[in-house]
């Protein structure tokens, strides 16, 4: 008997649809951005500890535990984040309103990438 893979007969697409709902993001938006969610979903998973099991997945592959659990963020939530410009007024808004949309990959543990709604393009900062 042949496993043919869909995103629907796995467990991850269910959590990526939760993380979408969560967000409360409109269709159109979810139909290009579920790749993110989905990488969401599965570091969610191997970082976590099952109740189970006494160590989480990545730290039996990795021998340590995932550094920036710490610093996991909601989902979908709104950060505001400070642009890059060096003098402004002291009323001037500083920041951009950005969604939070994972970690960001190769960097630090405290780094993670924003989606600009008004753009559409992914940021990559600090909060």
């Amino acid at each position: 008997m042949e496993f043919k893979f869909t995103p629907r007969n796995s467990p991850q697409f269910n959590r990526t649809k939760s993380l979408l709902n969560i967000a409360k993001l409109p269709q159109w938006l979810r139909n290009g951005l579920w790749p993110k969610a989905f990488l969401h979903s599965i570091l969610l998973e191997n970082a976590i500890v099952p109740t189970n099991k006494t160590a989480s997945v990545y730290k039996l592959f990795h021998g340590e535990d995932y550094k920036g659990l710490n610093h996991l963020h909601i989902f979908g939530e709104i950060a505001v984040v400070k642009g890059s410009n060096k003098i402004q007024s002291k009323l001037k808004n500083k920041g951009l309103p950005l969604m939070y949309w994972g970690i960001a990959m190769d960097h630090t543990a405290d780094c993670f990438t924003f989606l600009n709604p008004k753009t559409k393009k992914y940021v990559e900062s600090r909060i």
